[in-house]
C-alpha cells in the first residue's frame, strides 16, 4: 500500500526533467507515506523554495496544505494542543476550499478548546482561572479530570476569602449564597466549617431585619388575601352594585382598600439594611409569588444556635 502511495505521488517526476524542485518533492513524498507528516510538509515547502516556477511546486503546495490539517489530528491526538492550534490556524489560510474547511472543523473541536483552555487557565491569576476551571470541571472532555483536581486543590480556600469578603457588613457577594456553594461543593473541606461559622455570625448580624422583613411580607400577604375574597365576592354577588356590598361585607374601607405603597416602600429599605443580595433577592421573589399569586411561604428567623439545640 505505501508502496503504491509512493508511485502515486511521484507520477509527475518523469515530467519534471531536471527540475530543482524534484528531488526535495520525491523526498517528500516518501516521508509522507511513511507518516513523517511534519518532515514532508518542510520538503514540499523546499520544492517550491527552489522552484517556486515549477509544476511540482503547485502539487508540492497542495499537499503541504493537506498535511497541515492531518498533522494538526496528529498533535491533537498526541495532546500537543499549542501545536495543533497553529496548524490548523495555518491551514485556514490554505488555498484549497477543502482544506479551509478541515481546519475550520478541526479549531472548533471540543477537546482542543477545552484542553487550550485549561492551559490559559493554568497559567492565569486563581481567582481569574477559576470560573474558566469550574466550567471545564463540569465538561466531559480530558480536560475535566485536570480540571476538577485544580478546583480540589484550590477552590475551598479561594472561596472561603471571598466569604470572608462578603460575610460582613458591606461586604461584597452573597454571604448566604457563597456559603451554600462551600457546603454544596466542598463539604468535606477544612474550610467548610470556618466557611459555616462565618455565615452564622452574619446570618445573626442580620437576623433582626430579616425578621423584619418576614413581617413586611406577611403585611403584604394580608392585602393579598383581602383583595382576593373582594374578588370573589364581586364575582359571585348578584346585587346591582356589587363593588360597594363586598367592600362592606368584608369591612374594607371606601377609599383604595388595597394600598400597599407604604408596605413597599418599607420593604424596600429593608431590604436595603439586609444588604445580602442572596437574601434580597429571594424576599424579593417571595414578594412577587405574593402579588401575583397570593402565595406565601411563612419562614421563621431563628437563631442559629437555637436550631441546633
Amino acid at each position: 500500500m505505501k508502496r503504491h502511495f509512493i508511485v502515486l505521488l511521484l507520477a509527475a517526476l518523469p515530467l519534471a526533467g531536471c527540475d530543482a524542485a524534484k528531488d526535495p518533492y520525491a523526498r517528500a513524498a516518501a516521508a509522507e507515506a511513511e507518516g513523517k507528516l511534519g518532515e514532508a510538509r518542510t520538503l514540499y515547502g523546499e520544492a517550491c523554495a527552489k522552484a517556486a516556477s515549477s509544476p511540482l511546486c503547485t502539487l508540492a503546495k497542495s499537499r503541504a496544505e493537506a498535511l497541515s490539517v492531518r498533522e494538526a489530528y496528529q498533535a491533537l491526538d498526541a495532546g500537543e494542543f499549542g501545536k495543533a492550534k497553529e496548524l490548523f490556524t495555518n491551514a485556514a489560510a490554505a488555498e484549497s476550499p477543502a482544506v479551509k474547511a478541515a481546519a475550520a472543523v478541526g479549531l472548533e473541536d471540543e477537546e482542543l478548546k477545552a484542553a487550550l483552555a485549561l492551559e490559559d487557565a493554568q497559567k492565569a491569576d486563581k481567582a481569574a482561572a477559576r470560573g474558566a476551571m469550574e466550567g471545564l470541571a463540569a465538561g466531559h472532555t480530558k480536560a475535566a479530570p485536570k480540571a476538577r483536581e485544580w478546583l480540589a486543590k484550590n477552590g475551598p480556600s479561594m472561596l472561603l476569602e471571598e466569604i470572608k469578603a462578603a460575610c460582613k457588613q458591606g461586604g461584597t457577594g452573597s454571604c448566604v449564597e457563597l456559603g451554600e456553594k462551600m457546603a454544596d461543593l466542598y463539604p468535606q473541606s477544612p474550610e467548610a466549617a470556618e466557611a459555616q461559622r462565618l455565615v452564622d455570625e452574619d446570618y445573626e448580624r442580620i437576623r433582626k431585619r430579616l425578621g423584619e422583613a418576614e413581617g413586611l411580607l406577611v403585611q403584604r400577604y394580608e392585602v393579598a388575601l383581602k383583595k382576593a375574597k373582594y374578588d370573589a365576592c364581586v364575582a359571585e354577588a348578584s346585587s346591582p352594585q356589587p363593588e360597594e356590598s363586598c367592600l362592606s361585607a368584608l369591612e374594607l374601607p371606601p377609599s383604595d382598600p388595597f394600598a400597599t405603597r407604604v408596605i413597599d416602600k418599607a420593604f424596600d429599605t429593608k431590604l436595603g439594611e439586609i444588604g445580602d443580595a442572596g437574601y434580597v433577592a429571594r424576599f424579593r421573589e417571595r414578594y412577587k409569588r405574593v402579588e401575583d399569586k397570593t402565595e406565601h411561604d411563612f419562614t421563621t428567623w431563628t437563631k442559629r444556635g437555637d436550631k441546633k439545640k
